[in-house]
Order: C-alpha cells, then sequence, then structure tokens
C-alpha cells in the first residue's frame, strides 16, 4: 500500500537522493535554499512505511493567488514501477490543487542515451516505455528538444564523476591541450569565497563577448553558503608579465642563433662551390627515418614552380627542400619561429639547395636523385657538426 507525507525531513530527504541512481544536485534539499525566489515543499512516498519515492518542489506564486509547481531532475523514484509512478503523479495532482497550482513541470533524470569523451553512444532502450508510460498517465512531452529555451535545463550535459576522474581518462586532444596550456604558463587555482571577485568578473566579461545572459555574483555567493563542503571555485589564469618577459628572452636566443645558421649555411655553400666541378661526397649512412611518413608544410612553393619548369628532377629536390627545412629548425630548436622568420632560414637554404640544383645538372639523370640525396645528408651533417 502507498501513502505519501508532506514536509519530509531534509535528512530523510537527501540521504534518499544520494543513494538513488538518479542522484542530483537540483533535487538536493540545499538546492531550494539556493532558489530561495521560490516556495519549497518536500513530499515523500513510501510503501509500507518505506520511502521509495521522494521530490523536491519549487513553488513559484503567480498573479490572482496562483502558482506553478517546478520539480527540478525529479520526482525520483522507479519510473519502471507503473504503480509506483501512477501514486506517485496522482499525489502530486492532489497537491497541486491544494496550492492552486496551474500546472506542474519536471524533468527527471531519465537517459535517453549516454556516451564517454569521443565513443559512440550508447541507447538506453527503457527509456522509450518510461516516456510512453507517461503519457499515458497524462504527462505532455516536449520531445528532443534542440532550443535551449523551450526547457528549463538543458538536455545535453557533460557530467565528470571526482571518485572516478582521472586525467588518463581523458581524450588525446585534450590532454595534449591541457600540456599545451601548462607549457605557456597557465596555471589553476581553487579556492572559495577568494576568488568570487575574480570568477564574476570573468563571467561579465563572457557575458559581454558572447553576447548571452549568465548569473551574478550574489548567485554564485548562494551556492558557496549553501554548499559549504562540496562547492569550490576554478580559476585558469596566465600571468601576462612573466609569459611576455619568457617571449621575449626566447626571442633574444633566437635573434643570436640566426646567424650562426646564416654562417654555417654558407659555410656549406662554399664546400659545395669547391665540389661544383666533381661531386663525390663520402655518403653517411643513409637511415630509413629520413622519409618521415607525415605531411610536410610547404614553405615557398612560387620557388617551387618556377624552378620545377627547368629542371626535370626537381620534384625529389623540392621535397629534399622542405626535409631539410624542417631537420635543421628542428636541430636548432626553433621549430615555433614565426613564419617571417622560418621564411627568412628556409631562404637561406634554399640559396644552398638551388647551388646543388647546378651540381646535378652536370651529374647523368641516373644518378641524380641519389647524389641529391647524400648532397643533402652532408648538409645535414654539416649542420650537426657546426652547431656541436
Amino acid at each position: 500500500m502507498y501513502t505519501y507525507k508532506i514536509g519530509i525531513s531534509k535528512e530523510e530527504h537527501d540521504n534518499f537522493i544520494k543513494n538513488s541512481s538518479q542522484t542530483n544536485l537540483l533535487q538536493s534539499s540545499s538546492w531550494a535554499k539556493v532558489k530561495d525566489e521560490w516556495g519549497n515543499e518536500r513530499i515523500g512516498f513510501y510503501q509500507d512505511s518505506k520511502l521509495v519515492a521522494s521530490a523536491s518542489i519549487l513553488i513559484r506564486p503567480l498573479p490572482l493567488g496562483m502558482t506553478m509547481f517546478y520539480i527540478p531532475r525529479g520526482p525520483v523514484m522507479n519510473y519502471q514501477d507503473k504503480d509506483l509512478v501512477n501514486f506517485v503523479l496522482t499525489s502530486l495532482k492532489k497537491f497541486a490543487k491544494r496550492k492552486r497550482a496551474l500546472f506542474i513541470k519536471f524533468d527527471p533524470f531519465i537517459l535517453l542515451n549516454h556516451h564517454q569523451i569521443d565513443e559512440e553512444a550508447i541507447n538506453n532502450p527503457q527509456a522509450q516505455t518510461i516516456i510512453d508510460t507517461l503519457k499515458h498517465l497524462g504527462c505532455e512531452w516536449l520531445g528532443q528538444t534542440s532550443d535551449m529555451g523551450e526547457t528549463i535545463q538543458p538536455r545535453f550535459q557533460a557530467n565528470i564523476y571526482a571518485e572516478d576522474f582521472s586525467e588518463a581518462n581523458l581524450s588525446k586532444k585534450i590532454r595534449q591541450s591541457i600540456r599545451t596550456a601548462k607549457n605557456k604558463g597557465v596555471t589553476l587555482r581553487f579556492g572559495g569565497y577568494e576568488l568570487l571577485a575574480d570568477f564574476s568578473d570573468l563571467m561579465k566579461k563572457t557575458e559581454d563577448r558572447k553576447s548571452i545572459h549568465l548569473r551574478g555574483i550574489d548567485y554564485y555567493r548562494k551556492l558557496l553558503d549553501n554548499y559549504p563542503k562540496h562547492s569550490f571555485i576554478t580559476l585558469a589564469s596566465l600571468n601576462l608579465k612573466e609569459r611576455l618577459t619568457e617571449l621575449e628572452s626566447q626571442r633574444k636566443k633566437h635573434k643570436i642563433t640566426l646567424p650562426n645558421l646564416v654562417i654555417m649555411l654558407n659555410q656549406v655553400k662554399l664546400i659545395i662551390l669547391k665540389r661544383k666541378s666533381n661531386v663525390s661526397v663520402t655518403r653517411l649512412p643513409f637511415c630509413k627515418s629520413i622519409y618521415p611518413k607525415v605531411k610536410i608544410p610547404f614553405l615557398f612553393q612560387e620557388h617551387y614552380l618556377l624552378n620545377s619548369v627547368k629542371h626535370p628532377k626537381m620534384s625529389m629536390l623540392v621535397w629534399m627542400t622542405n626535409f631539410a627545412v624542417i631537420k635543421l629548425l628542428s636541430i636548432l630548436g626553433l621549430q615555433r619561429l614565426t613564419m617571417p622568420l622560418k621564411e627568412a632560414i628556409a631562404g637561406k637554404i634554399w640559396e644552398v639547395l638551388k647551388m646543388i640544383s647546378l651540381v646535378g645538372s652536370t651529374i647523368s639523370n641516373q644518378n641524380l636523385n641519389q647524389k641529391l640525396k647524400n648532397l643533402l645528408v652532408n648538409l645535414i651533417y654539416q649542420s650537426v657538426r657546426f652547431i656541436n
């Protein structure tokens, strides 16, 4: 036999919600304190004196003494038990009439599907049966809405559960983004009231940037007040002065390194000029890693187009030019240079490779590709020897 009780204690209600698979913040008793512009009642539903369903109801006063009921993410109960669902809805209707409520709006925690990050969605086959039961009992379902204005709570949400959280469970892309942020000086702060002003200011800037409306500082303070052991503020920040100093230091280092690179390339150019009449290069061990299986960006394509017409074997030279640029930048630790600086370095390498093309034109076509490879290997070898 089912019975219900209006005004159950916070402890009884909260214990039931915490132990339910439908547990959520919006059905906790403290949420009614956050939404203090609404009235609140807690109703418990019992089967043989055992609590089997509970609802924290927000009650909004309306003109002419009328009200409206809203049960966020509730009622919490076994929605597959049709008899229980029928009793809960019937009891809520009776209570709503007493409070002169025009309607009851509720959005229970029923998942149509769920999925982990970067994984396929898992459908809940029981969801549609529950929806059909509710509709049969007189409820109106708004359907799978896509406009946020059609619902009070968002249909889509991302949850991270503290007890199961691990950075290793995040996607590769997110982990890479975290590492990149840390390397660039982004730091995290966890706190409470001491971060409230900064957090609120940031939300205001987000409002202006996105042209949306968000909560104010009073709302965030209510959350901290009513969930003292379970709420905190997280802020990511960047010390702009320290970051600027770091970037200036890197820029100065690159200014010193670039002249060294020019000197080194000029030395290599002299070596090639001396060998112009007789190309016999001591072949270094030619490892397969010289053919990286990645798409290498072209830095100066107009040169390639002009010279590819003049030289029948320029396609090999084009590919090896790209490789030489990337290899030399890597040797010097200059992968993160700005594009103008990369182009300056690439221009110097291009001068050397034009010399190689002149040398190559005196060689038989049969041996041209191999000779170009050997010359570029020697070019890289000279680079390493100069830097070391």
